[in-house]
């Protein structure tokens, strides 16, 4: 039997005529599931291949700056804490030096004392100069922990000096014999056990000043600078792909990566220059300064036993010179008024050795009490001008350093504030491109 195709029904009379229907253009999200190319998709401004790539983004692009945050400010505290190892460790051994220089001032004066019969003026300059080193060895001993044990041997140093040189001047001139056998003990108390206690210390502190100055974390910045990239790129390739050049969170999020990263270059790079500027500056002089002081003591200690024992006076002229050495090398780094004042020092002990060698012992005392051109008072006023030189230094230092740490403590919370900030708006930037999918 032959099958016959029914011819469509003519429409009724008075109806609408209706437009044949169309075929169904797929959606381009449906032409993108189903496979198709984004030409045959019908040119979506979509480009993405998956909704997984844009969440992995936004996972590493979050993940990048927390950690280029917590990184940042974990290098930059560290820093903090590393310059005020550095300033510690500084003021301590510029306290030291200090000390050093305040028990060698006070032998001086001890020493050329007893040769003049002790004047009052030098017996209260005597107690001053002691109470001064005893009040820095307490300082000293508060400020360095791993210092106390050794301090405590210095101040017993001191103690048995003090106690040594007083017997001495209880004896001299009555019995010379005992009263210079006093000195000589005294001395070697000085030589053989406080002096070199506290090169130790100042030793030990520099060490550890160095070792707190060579951590490099330059690596920091680079860590920082790698979300400031990824950002660039992940913004750079989802506007070629949704046509849409800006998007305020990635923005948002790469100018956080930037400042953070300016955050921690800057102030790793301006440590550096302080602690760097300190060295060839302030403290280089306050180095100088506190050398020279100690080692100027030094030389007038030797010289007041020069004048106890005028025989002697040759033989220990080769010490003197020794010490005055280490003077001008040290005075040679600072200003001109302190080496005329050193010059000054020297010219008239030179002429007291010179009374000294031709047996002119009376003259040679009563040119050291001169209280114009003499050893005293020319001694008095280089050591003055090298102490308050010393001070100030000391003072910039610490001020250099202590400013450029409260820097650092305030950038290390700034930088963990961008790294949280940077976080939150490339989640949300990602997140805006997700919500076109639904």
């Amino acid at each position: 039997m032959t099958s016959r195709s029914t011819p469509p029904a003519a429409p009724r009379p008075g109806a609408i005529p209706q437009p044949a229907a169309s075929p169904a253009t797929p959606s381009p999200l449906a032409a993108q599931a189903a496979g198709a190319t984004p030409d045959a998709a019908g040119g979506d401004r979509f480009r993405v291949r998956s909704v997984t790539l844009l969440r992995l983004l936004r996972t590493v692009a979050v993940l990048a700056c927390l950690i280029a945050g917590a990184v940042g400010a974990f290098v930059l505290s560290t820093t903090s804490t590393s310059l005020g190892e550095i300033g510690t460790g500084t003021q301590q051994i510029l306290r030291l030096q200090q000390i050093k220089g305040d028990i060698l001032r006070a032998d001086g004066l001890a020493t050329h004392g007893l040769a003049q019969g002790t004047p009052a003026a030098a017996l209260t300059e005597y107690n001053e100069a002691l109470r001064e080193a005893s009040t820095l060895i307490v300082e000293a001993s508060r400020a360095q922990a791993y210092d106390q044990a050794q301090l405590t041997a210095v101040n017993g140093g001191l103690v048995t000096y003090v106690l040594t040189m007083e017997r001495a001047r209880t004896a001299y001139p009555a019995d010379n014999a005992a009263g210079l056998r006093h000195v000589a003990d005294a001395s070697a108390t000085l030589t053989g056990e406080t002096i070199p206690a506290l090169d130790t210390l100042i030793a030990a502190n520099t060490a550890r000043v160095d070792a707190a100055r060579a951590g490099d974390r330059l690596w920091a910045v680079a860590l920082a600078l790698i979300p400031v990239l990824l950002l660039l790129g992940i913004s750079v390739w989802l506007a070629r792909r949704t046509k849409r050049v800006l998007n305020i969170g990635l923005v948002l999020a790469l100018a956080s990566s930037v400042l953070l990263w300016q955050l921690v270059d800057t102030n790793l790079a301006q440590s550096a220059a302080v602690v760097d500027g300190a060295r060839q500056g302030s403290l280089r002089t306050a180095s100088a300064a506190g050398t020279a002081y100690a080692k100027l003591a030094e030389a007038k200690a030797i010289g007041g036993r020069q004048l106890l024992q005028p025989a002697q006076a040759a033989a220990l002229q080769a010490s003197w010179s020794a010490a005055m050495a280490e003077v001008g090398g040290a005075v040679g780094k600072l200003d001109n008024q302190s080496t005329a004042d050193v010059g000054a020092y020297r010219a008239a002990h030179e002429s007291l050795v010179a009374l000294l060698n031709a047996n002119r012992v009376t003259e040679a005392r009563a040119a050291a009490a001169n209280t114009t051109t003499g050893v005293n008072p020319t001694y008095r006023t280089a050591s003055d001008g090298l102490l308050r030189t010393f001070e100030e230094a000391r003072v910039a230092t610490a001020s250099d350093m202590g400013a450029q740490q409260q820097n650092l403590q305030l950038a290390w919370i700034l930088a963990l504030l961008l790294g949280l900030f940077g976080a939150g708006a490339s989640w949300f930037g990602i997140t805006q491109r997700l919500r076109e999918y639904r």
